[in-house]
């Protein structure tokens, strides 16, 4: 038996929506198969962020996605700083 994987963009970040992400956690828990629910930032994400939502997934990217330039991969450093700091990464995260 396998797993499936869920990615579910733009979610994460100012477009946050937690009534969407409980629904659909919801659904995929009913399901007779195990499920990967992961959350992706359309824009900025917050260390505050995580704490609606780490009960609801099993990961989360805290930075949106890169575009083969110096300053998409440069403001990751600024984010993973951040949500470090807020012990919101890593396994201790969710």
């Amino acid at each position: 038996m396998g797993c499936g994987f869920v990615k579910h963009d733009c979610i994460f970040g100012d477009d946050l929506n937690v009534n969407e992400i409980t629904i659909v956690s919801e659904v995929l828990k009913e399901l007779d198969c195990p499920i990967l629910y992961s959350l992706s930032p359309g824009t900025s994400a917050t260390p505050t962020i995580p704490k609606d939502v780490s009960s609801l997934v099993n990961m989360y990217m805290i930075t949106g996605d890169d575009w083969d330039t110096w300053g998409d991969v440069s403001a990751h450093f600024n984010v993973s700083r951040a949500f470090a700091a807020a012990h919101m990464i890593g396994d201790k995260g969710l």
